[in-house]
């Protein structure tokens, strides 16, 4: 019995080890299913649609606000509102003239005064804990008047 056992196992195929190339290939399948499961762009004519409607309502909500200034009531917009409005149009003018636009904050018809503007100023660097002498050092460092 013993020998049929011997000559059983010679018979009988080595078991292969796993190679590396197998798990290269099912990485490769997992990168590709992956890569299809992502989200694609949006075609150029639904992103230009995006665009759009995106500066209809800004047009929209510039114009309400002109309308609110105008009549010198702002009683519809709440605090929360209005500190929301305020952060997007920072942050939208910053990365504007940081990318190399040059236009004035304030629109030429558009009266804020200066008592205004050190109102705002002085919270706004309060709020993000900056000193106006630090202010200066980054207008002279980077050339930024």
């Amino acid at each position: 019995m013993s020998l049929s056992k011997a000559a059983a196992r010679q018979d009988a195929k080595p078991a292969k080890r796993p190679s590396a190339k197998p798990a290269a290939a099912k990485t490769a399948r997992d990168f590709a299913a992956k890569a299809a499961r992502k989200p694609r762009p949006p075609p150029v004519e639904v992103e230009e649609a995006m665009v759009v409607a995106k500066a209809a309502k800004s047009a929209k909500l510039a114009k309400s606000l002109q309308e609110a200034g105008e009549a010198g009531s702002f009683d519809g917009v709440s605090d929360a509102a209005l500190q929301e409005i305020l952060a997007a149009a920072v942050h939208e003018y910053g990365s504007r003239i940081e990318d190399g636009s040059e236009f004035k904050p304030f629109p030429a018809r558009r009266h804020v005064t200066a008592t205004d503007v050190m109102v705002i100023s002085t919270a706004m660097l309060k709020a993000v804990g900056l000193q106006l002498f630090e202010l200066g050092m980054w207008q002279a460092w980077s050339g930024k008047h």
